[in-house]
């Protein structure tokens, strides 16, 4: 009974530490100020000094930095009003900078992989920043000016040959052959 009792106890061991390792979790979140983790407004004053971040979550920095906090001791510095994704590819942390500006310490290059916008990035020290600029207008629209003129230009062309193209085709007056 002895035995059969202390396996019990070590499969249960064992199976709580796996379902704590499937579960996801990634990394580890603290911040000074209010901040977003995965769509919910976190505040600092609720007796919790860091939460957990799973894999596909989103970050949001608010007036203050977000540090976030892997496994093996690498951290992300999220700037405040940035934001960013958690991922998990095959045991690998990855980080998605999505806007603003983060502050990378690393404890090997290969301990995470760093994203911006989709596209790798290939950090060649352990420790620097990484920003996503705003478009030189402010929004990062195809609305330009210049794609406004070229739009309205072409819609005006495409109308011009049409009204040709409908005036062709009418009859006219009726026309006698003369010889």
């Amino acid at each position: 009974m002895f035995l059969l009792r202390n396996y019990a106890v070590i499969l249960a061991t064992a199976l709580a530490l796996a379902l704590t390792a499937f579960a996801g979790d990634v990394a580890t979140v603290t911040s000074t100020a209010p901040f977003e983790l995965h769509g919910a407004t976190v505040t600092s004053d609720q007796g919790v000094p860091s939460w957990p971040a799973m894999s596909g979550d989103s970050i949001k920095s608010g007036a203050a930095p977000v540090v976030i906090n892997l496994p093996d001791g690498s951290r992300f510095v999220l700037d405040p009003g940035s934001s960013a994704r958690i991922d998990s590819t095959s045991g690998t942390p990855v980080f998605h900078l999505l806007s603003g500006t983060v502050h990378y310490m690393l404890v090997k290059l290969t301990a995470a992989r760093l994203m911006a916008l989709n596209n790798p990035v290939n950090p060649t020290s352990l420790d620097g920043d990484y920003s996503i600029a705003p478009h030189p207008s402010g929004s990062s629209s195809w609305w330009t000016p210049g794609h406004t003129v070229l739009t309205l230009l072409g819609a005006g062309g495409l109308t011009a040959l049409g009204l040709g193209i409908a005036g062709s085709l009418t009859s006219g007056p009726p026309v006698s052959p003369s010889r």
